[in-house]
């Protein structure tokens, strides 16, 4: 028997139950037997850089306002965003035709 599967939802810290309210009970006793003494981060939707650039690829047909509420972020920054995506993909069309 795996003695984790013993911990109940009021043994847990507060950020475990706050775990366990979002996930179920069992996330949160895995975590605790995989994860035990560790910190982590988990960064907003706007630091998912990778996401973000692919979200927006996808979605380049709408407007970049509704982008930025779709993302919640401004709307300046998915205009830079967006530049920054041209300029990357007018490059690497570059190099293919030079190839």
């Amino acid at each position: 028997m795996n003695i984790y599967q013993n911990i109940q939802y009021s043994d847990l810290t507060k950020e475990l139950r706050f775990i366990a309210d979002l996930c179920g009970i069992e996330v949160a006793q895995k975590l605790v037997q995989n994860m035990n003494g560790m910190n982590f981060y988990i960064p907003s939707l706007k630091r998912l850089d990778s996401f973000l650039d692919r979200y927006i690829i996808e979605n380049m047909s709408k407007p970049p306002k509704q982008i930025a509420h779709e993302l919640n972020c401004s709307e300046v920054n998915i205009r830079k965003r967006i530049k920054q995506i041209k300029e990357v993909a007018k490059k690497e069309q570059v190099r293919a035709s030079v190839s």
